[in-house]
Parts: C-alpha cells; structure tokens; sequence
C-alpha cells in the first residue's frame, strides 16, 4: 500500500511540475525563449539584483550548473543578462540588462498568479507541513 502512494504523490507531483511548466512556457513563447527561463529570471531579480555567479544562481533556483549554463547562455543570446567581470572565466556574475528585467516583472506577475491558485486550496499550515515531507523525501532522492 504504501508503494502505490509513493507512485500516487510522484505521479501528481508530475502533474503539478507540467502545469506550471506549460505556463511558463505560454509566457516566454511570446518572448522566443525557454519557459523555464522565468524560474532563472525572478531569481536574478529578486536574489542577485547586483548579479550572481553561476554558482549562486544554480543553487538559488535548485539546479545543476550544466543546466544553469545553457539557460544563461540563451538569455545571453537573447539580450536579457549579460556578464559582469569576464575576465574572471570561473567567478564572472551575470546580471538582468534592461530587456531581463522586463521580462522577469512578467515572470514574476505571473508567478503571483501561480502562487495564488496553488496556495488558495490548502492552509498555511497544510504547506508547512507538505514543505517538510518534500524536504524529507529529496534528502532521500538525493541519497538514491
């Protein structure tokens, strides 16, 4: 029994993960651009304001730094961040330019909306609760 609701709580954590995604994805189309982008973009804009490494932006938005490299690297295309200190190849920061900053005003709109719908339908203390089973259940992912 409790191996079914392991797979239960994987499958609609899947579930959940598309739905936002697929968001996601409808707000950057419009920009030619990776919706997952959006995660890299609030957390530019609200936790490194003055730029970050790839280092601290992969671990702010809980990402490889592979993965975390080839986001930037087509944001940097686009025209949204640029890098700060290249002369320093491993410690670089990447900052918004004024065209990312735009850009994650809209992520962050809509992340807003997001965050309402998914909060509006369980308590404060129901996603304090769910916060830690998660944290539990990564630690062991991670351990797999």
């Amino acid at each position: 029994m409790r191996e079914n609701n392991i797979q239960l709580m994987l499958q609609l954590f899947r579930r959940i993960k598309h739905g936002v995604h697929r968001k996601h994805r409808e707000m950057m189309d419009a920009y030619g651009i990776r919706g997952i982008s959006c995660v890299y973009l609030g957390a530019l804009s609200r936790k490194f304001p003055e730029g970050g490494t790839q280092k601290e932006l992969s671990e702010a938005v809980h990402m490889d730094k592979a993965h975390t490299s080839r986001v930037i690297a087509a944001l940097e295309e686009k025209g949204c961040v640029e890098r700060m200190n290249e002369s320093a190849v491993l410690n670089y920061k990447i900052r918004l330019t004024d065209k990312g900053r735009e850009m994650a005003e809209v992520c962050e709109r809509e992340m807003k909306v997001i965050e309402d719908k998914l909060s509006s339908v369980i308590t404060e203390e129901e996603a304090e609760v769910l916060t830690e089973i998660l944290k539990k259940l990564v630690k062991a992912a991670e351990e797999l």
